[in-house]
């Protein structure tokens, strides 16, 4: 059997994990890839491909916090084969449905909740050597979880509770154990659990524009890898980003089977700083400019000096470039600014 262990950061699934595999029979855990380092409370479920991964190596791919995570179906199908439990962390919904569509009734969803004071929430998130502004996205991503398990139908089938103060050994695994061994469900009570989690993380719901990843530089710009300018535009802007310590991403940086509009979106959303380069007049660069201008970004649009421009930027930080050189010494200049006024 699978099962998907689903929640919030903090609520104990590496926990859970762990001590399953120390105090369970039958038990494998399956070892996920990312394309973040690893963290402190990482273990050796996680393996870090920060340059991206290997090629056709994971199956099932989705993002969250701006990083990839892969999903193997060959770690399944051996577990399946050899009548192991299989546990999977993962909180994506859409891999989730993909993975309950293609194992149907080989899988369940096991959803995790913490359940603490409201300062024992935000405490545990802090001690995990997390900055502020990656707590408030994951408050919201916990937020956000909760919404979708409320709103039938369920993608969950059962829930584990960690109760604050109580013993993970006795509690959590018990838990765990009732549900492997098919005990009574615990799925009827799926919406008064989590009427918990709504009340607790009330205090600290965010807006949108504060959802975002530090230091994330989000490149909007015509894409040919053929074509030798954009190439160079595109390296101009991303060795000024590293060199004043931010992170640069380009749409195609990584490759998921998300689409890709709704990709794009949501790394705006999560980006601190926004660059539009808009030479080569892409009408979709204007509509991803006006959209991170929506989100009040931080923005620097760029073009080459005879490059028309299309749409209103006055009152944005704007470089006319016509040299990679100008383009790169520019954006130094405007991104040091950024960072001298707290940004990144």
């Amino acid at each position: 059997m699978i099962y998907i262990i689903c929640g919030a950061s903090g609520t104990g699934k590496t926990t859970l994990l762990e001590m399953a595999y120390e105090r369970l029979t039958n038990i494998s855990i399956h070892v996920k890839g990312t394309t973040r380092h690893k963290r402190q409370y990482d273990d050796e479920e996680i393996i870090s491909y920060p340059d991206g991964f290997p090629e056709n190596k994971y199956d099932y791919i989705y993002s969250q916090y701006g990083f990839e995570y892969g999903i193997e179906k060959i770690q399944i199908d051996a577990s399946l084969l050899n009548n192991v439990n299989h546990l999977i962390i993962c909180n994506d919904k859409e891999t989730i449905s993909k993975l309950k569509k293609d194992y149907k009734a080989k899988l369940k969803v096991i959803f995790m909740i913490y359940d603490a004071p409201k300062d024992i929430l935000l405490a545990t998130q802090k001690t995990r050597n997390i900055n502020d502004d990656e707590i408030a996205l994951r408050l919201k991503k916990y937020s956000a979880i909760q919404e979708e398990c409320l709103n039938p139908p369920y993608i969950f089938d059962e829930v584990i509770k960690n109760t604050y103060g109580e013993s993970p050994a006795k509690s959590m695994i018990r838990q765990l154990k009732r549900i492997i061994e098919n005990y009574d469900s615990n799925s009827s009570s799926i919406s008064a659990v989590l009427g918990i989690e709504r009340q607790q993380m009330a205090p600290y719901e965010v807006s949108e524009n504060e959802i975002v990843q530090k230091g994330l530089l989000f490149i909007i710009m015509a894409m040919n890898p053929d074509d030798n300018e954009l190439c160079n535009i595109e390296y101009s802007i991303k060795n000024a980003a590293k060199s004043k310590g931010f992170t640069p991403q380009r749409i195609d940086d990584n490759t998921t089977f998300e689409p890709i509009t709704q990709k794009i979106l949501s790394h705006i959303e999560l980006a601190e700083v926004v660059v539009a380069d808009l030479s080569r007049e892409r009408p979709n660069c204007y509509f991803e400019l006006g959209y991170a201008l929506a989100l009040k970004k931080q923005i620097v649009v760029t073009a080459f000096k005879w490059e028309k421009i299309h749409f209103d930027v006055n009152g944005y930080s704007r470089i006319e470039y016509s040299t990679y050189a100008e383009l790169d010494k520019a954006l130094q200049e405007q991104l040091a600014l950024f960072a001298k006024n707290g940004i990144k």
